[in-house]
């Protein structure tokens, strides 16, 4: 609702693909991009911020702070915890009019500055859509990314930091997840639990259906366990780690379907459940989002 109002107040911006963080305030940061593609203007023309800084309230108690920008372009697609720090990713497509938001960048990320500088930027070489990303340091301290590209889903490596992605290992996503799946040009994640397991959230029909959840091994060049989700339409999921349990959230539905309206779906199951038993672990999913919030903003 309250991305709504901002995109009313500042017309022509198309604002969407949100991620969330839960700060060491407590509050939640919710990040968005604003687009002009969906208009006149072939670029993604801002990202921007606001947080909810109780909310563990009831909905019609929120806290909304007013938005702020996090950086010129592109959008925020996912946070890394790299070497120490927490870095940002925030890409665009690769024909971007605006040269400082092509691709995919690592932005080095601080909440109560409430700034970022970018401390990466890789250029996919071949043709990108929002060049959507995910990226993980993985144990032996190389790196490990998942991004869209205009027609398939393709991963990079970097055998250092973030700045040392190399277009030499950049390739189909197919060699890990399979052709259907890489075919999906969409969002899938990538994530390290804090006990070292690396996932991966991806759809494995090219429809943008079946998300499924993978355990890689720890070069992420295999899959080792995976379970269902959700079988129907499904997209843009975010993962979050707490008390032994794997979170998964994403979307269902963009428009009403056969009188079913979109919704955003959490799965919860337990890491040593899955790790264990892979596609037989408990899977719990709750709906927490309808189209029909109230929200109360204040500065």
């Amino acid at each position: 609702m309250y991305l709504g109002q901002y995109e009313q107040e500042h017309n022509p911006h198309y604002l969407g693909r949100g991620i969330m963080r839960v700060e060491d305030s407590g509050e939640v940061t919710i990040l968005s991009g604003a687009d002009c593609g969906f208009t006149s203007r072939p670029y993604v023309d801002f990202a921007v911020a606001f947080s909810i800084k109780n909310p563990t309230a009831p909905q019609d108690g929120l806290c909304v702070t007013s938005p702020w920008i996090v950086s010129p372009t592109g959008f925020p697609n996912d946070f890394i915890n790299t070497d120490g720090r927490t870095l940002i990713v925030i890409s665009d497509r690769t024909s971007d009019i605006y040269p400082p938001g092509r691709g995919i960048n690592l932005f080095d990320y601080d909440f109560k500055r409430r700034w970022i500088t970018r401390e990466a930027q890789y250029m996919p070489p071949v043709a990108t859509g929002y060049s959507e990303a995910s990226v993980v340091q993985l144990r032996d301290g190389s790196h490990f990314m998942l991004y869209r590209a205009a027609s398939e889903m393709r991963i990079v490596r970097s055998a250092g930091g973030v700045a040392d992605f190399d277009p030499a290992t950049d390739e189909s996503a197919s060699v890990i997840f399979g052709a259907e799946a890489a075919m999906t040009s969409t969002k899938f994640v990538v994530d390290m639990s804090p006990n070292g397991n690396v996932i991966a959230v991806y759809n494995k029909s090219h429809n943008r259906v079946q998300l499924t959840l993978a355990l890689l091994n720890p070069q992420c060049t295999a899959i080792l366990k995976e379970i269902e989700l959700f079988a129907g339409s499904a997209s843009y999921p975010q993962t979050f780690f707490d008390g032994g349990n794997i979170y998964v959230i994403h979307d269902n539905l963009r428009v009403v379907t056969n009188g079913v309206a979109p919704r955003i779906l959490l799965n919860v199951l337990s890491e040593s459940d899955f790790v264990t038993n892979g596609a037989q672990a408990s899977l719990n999913q709750f709906v927490v989002a309808t189209p029909t919030p109230s929200i109360k903003s204040s500065s």
